[in-house]
């Protein structure tokens, strides 16, 4: 008897031990990152290196603690950083790979995971359109990451301001479709934007982060 406790309690031990090790992995595989860290632009770095005491990066509480979700749940929103200096917007978006599954029987039009099927853009309340931006992708475990910065967003006199994300087979020319994908809130007057620790996140060469596009490439890709 004593032989087959001892037996169950190490089967047991093992089993917790396999729980633990799968919700570290899941854990990890759920979490952003360093795709989420802070980009450092060159634009940024000579901003630093002339005045590092007055430089600042922001962020607002509001959407810190958790991601900010499409209705549909399809996109969410993670890690907002503002220059000021800069007048600079980063932000991460994720997508589960599901949302191409839902997607692909919705429009009736398979879409690859390993593709790019989406641009984005910024729209604020007066009607100004921001479509320069830079990206780098990645993808990990079931999701597809895209960290985007974008430059020279006014928030002056300003509202709000939305990420709109797009299908690319839907632009025609040079105009953005009438209809999104996916829409998340960015920016709001009345929230209060803070003081982010950025120094933690300094680059130890004090170089640009790398791996980063011009989002002109991703319309490169688009199928016709």
């Amino acid at each position: 008897m004593k032989k087959i406790g001892s037996i169950l309690s190490w089967t047991v031990t093992g089993i917790a031990i396999a729980i633990v090790i799968l919700i570290a992995v899941l854990f990890a595989l759920d979490g952003d990152g360093d795709i989420s860290k802070l980009t450092w632009t060159e634009e940024m770095i000579e901003e630093y290196e002339k005045y590092p005491e007055e430089f600042r990066v922001e962020y607002i509480k509001a959407y810190e603690d958790e991601r900010t979700f499409t209705e549909d749940g399809y996109f969410s929103v993670s890690k907002s950083r503002y220059i000021p200096a800069l007048s600079q917007w980063q932000f991460t978006i994720r997508y589960n790979h599901s949302t191409l599954r839902y997607l692909s029987e919705e429009r009736g039009e398979e879409m690859a995971v390993e593709d790019d099927h989406f641009t984005f853009a910024l729209v604020d309340d007066k009607g100004n359109v921001y479509r320069d931006f830079e990206y780098k992708k990645e993808t990990k475990g079931r999701y597809t990451y895209y960290r985007l910065v974008f430059d020279s967003v006014n928030i002056k006199k300003v509202d709000d301001i939305q990420i709109m994300i797009y299908c690319i087979a839907d632009i025609e020319g040079e105009e953005l479709p009438k209809i999104a994908v996916g829409k998340l809130p960015l920016y709001y007057s009345v929230f209060e934007r803070k003081d982010y620790k950025f120094k933690k996140e300094l680059p130890e060469d004090m170089k640009p982060t790398e791996g980063f596009t011009s989002g002109d490439e991703l319309l490169k890709g688009k199928t016709k």
